[in-house]
């Protein structure tokens, strides 16, 4: 049994305004592991949600023998926290999503993810409060039903993606999509990371705005161990598609204990996410 996430420390402080967010991330940017593809980036203009991606070579090998559609694996999320005078941090449990991700093949690639999660797990510094746990799911999720995971009946699973266009090569791709968000108001890049070799790019975008990330997550978001490290969301460029997960799909299984009334609470919301990222492959 596997649950979504791993709480990887808690640092327990006294600090208030941009001090906690200071002293976590001088912390954190002294890992050994060169993993960061980018700066720290606040979510859904939250001053108490930040995330950083990571990666290394050995989720880039295990998205290389894989089919494209894997690309969605080639970035895990280390969110931070605040919770009064707390600070979480915590990371995707790359197991849970590695299932998710590469589903019948895992077990191909299953030696790379644990490579992953044990050199993040020995680099992170050291903390006084820190502890190791899964949460998210309260029994946790077999890899069985992972690899061909569906929220319910005529809910869609990973393979029934979302097309956002298709394009005539997969330079020309990335082209279209960088220009719109750079001049999109409420999509925002939080990071990218292209794989060598493979014409496979993944984008993680950030929502703003009326229908952003704002509007939904603090809804779904209720556990007393945040789901930050399930955002951002994210559009894959495979060759010459443009893929996003559906978000009937991508919202339940990053809270695979949520309850059918908490999600009709949002249910339209996996329609305006389409719709915003449709925005991006528009010439």
């Amino acid at each position: 049994m596997v649950s979504n996430h791993l709480s990887l420390l808690v640092k327990v402080v006294r600090v208030y305004g941009k001090r906690w967010m200071q002293s976590s991330v001088q912390s954190l940017w002294r890992m050994k592991l060169k993993y960061w593809e980018n700066t720290v980036r606040q979510l859904a203009d939250d001053p108490d949600r930040f995330i950083i991606a990571v990666t290394n070579q050995d989720l880039i090998k295990a998205v290389k023998t894989g089919d494209p559609t894997t690309g969605f694996a080639a970035v895990m999320r280390l969110a931070i926290t605040k919770q009064g005078e707390m600070t979480y941090v915590s990371c995707q449990n790359p197991v849970y999503w590695g299932n998710v991700f590469f589903q019948g093949d895992y077990p191909e690639v299953e030696e790379y993810f644990a490579a992953f999660q044990k050199k993040l797990m020995k680099s992170m510094p050291r903390m006084r409060g820190r502890f190791n746990r899964s949460f998210g799911s309260t029994e946790g999720i077999t890899t069985e039903k992972l690899q061909h995971y569906r929220y319910g009946f005529r809910m869609p699973y990973f393979e029934e993606m979302v097309k956002l266009g298709t394009f005539s090569n997969f330079s020309e791709a990335k082209k279209v999509i960088e220009k719109n968000l750079a001049s999109s108001d409420v999509l925002v890049k939080v990071f990218e990371k292209e794989v060598p070799g493979k014409n496979v790019k993944l984008y993680g975008i950030g929502l703003r705005g009326p229908k952003g990330e704002s509007s939904f997550f603090p809804t779904i978001d209720t556990g007393d161990w945040k789901h930050t490290a399930g955002l951002p969301l994210e559009i894959l460029v495979a060759d010459k598609k443009v893929l996003m997960l559906d978000g009937k799909f991508r919202i339940p299984v990053s809270f695979p204990d949520m309850p059918k009334r908490t999600f009709k609470k949002i249910r339209s919301m996996p329609d305006d996410i389409n719709a915003l990222f449709e925005t991006l492959v528009k010439y």
